[in-house]
């Protein structure tokens, strides 16, 4: 099995350029996480690699009106990353990589909102994944 870098994976994705998949609320709503994941793509040895966290909480307020004042905190389970093969996802699990059995949650919340559709949006703010805040953006 070819070895994962998580020194690799930090540096060329900036931790998380994620996308999170869930449908619009119209007022305050819980995501919905039987309908919702949060993708991260990172570079292995230069070629983009793509995983799934296939377990997220949180809430969103979006508000179409002023989109200003709308909001996101997103709860990531990261014992949930998916690379599509379980040997993988057990190694990304050890203190190497996340550190699930000290970091189970990775949080982010946002500090600002940017529509970019009717249906889409980009939020700004801070994810905190096992112990280190860095800024990133979603994709929602």
């Amino acid at each position: 099995m070819p070895h994962l870098s998580y020194s690799t994976f930090v540096s060329r994705a900036a931790l998380l350029a994620a996308a999170l998949c869930i449908s619009l609320p119209a007022a305050a709503q819980a995501i919905d996480p039987a309908r919702s994941s949060v993708a991260a793509t990172f570079k292995q040895m230069g070629v983009p690699v793509e995983g799934t966290f296939r377990k997220v909480a949180g809430q969103v307020v979006y508000d179409r009106a002023a989109p200003e004042k709308s909001q996101a905190r997103v709860e990531i389970d990261v014992a949930s990353f998916d690379l599509g093969d379980a040997q993988y996802n057990a190694e990304v699990r050890k203190a190497d990589w996340f550190d699930t059995a000290r970091f189970p949650t990775a949080t982010f919340a946002s500090s600002a909102v940017r529509p970019l559709t009717a249906d889409r949006f980009e939020a700004s703010g801070k994810l905190t994944i096992k112990g280190r805040v860095v800024d990133v953006k979603l994709l929602v």
